[in-house]
């Protein structure tokens, strides 16, 4: 798929984000990548390789719209999505945190 050294784009699917990086080997489990600027080494799992990792960046750029439209749905169909979220933030930071983000969400809507 790539050569060691080749230079690849990451779409962070946390942060919403596309970042340079060089490939460095395929494993079993995935690929390990090398984000320019960090020194750590990062392991992109097999399952997301295919959307995450692409060779340039109108590919990532098309890719991470994708991966936007494809959440956008997921939490627009019937809100269960959102509502499992609200009752883990209930849980995590109480019923008057979850309240107010309720309601400024609610806010937005309008």
């Amino acid at each position: 798929m790539f050569k060691e050294g080749e230079k690849v784009y990451f779409i962070d699917t946390r942060d919403g984000i596309i970042q340079a990086a060089k490939f460095m080997e395929n494993t079993e489990e995935g690929m390990w990548i090398t984000i320019s600027g960090h020194t750590v080494n990062t392991f992109v799992y097999k399952d997301t390789c295919a959307i995450t990792v692409c060779r340039d960046s109108e590919q990532a750029r098309d890719n991470l719209e994708a991966i936007k439209n494809n959440l956008r749905a997921r939490l627009l169909k019937d809100n269960f999505y959102i509502r499992d979220i609200a009752l883990r933030l209930e849980k995590t930071e109480g019923k008057l945190y979850a309240g107010i983000v309720g309601e400024i969400l609610n806010n937005c809507n309008k």
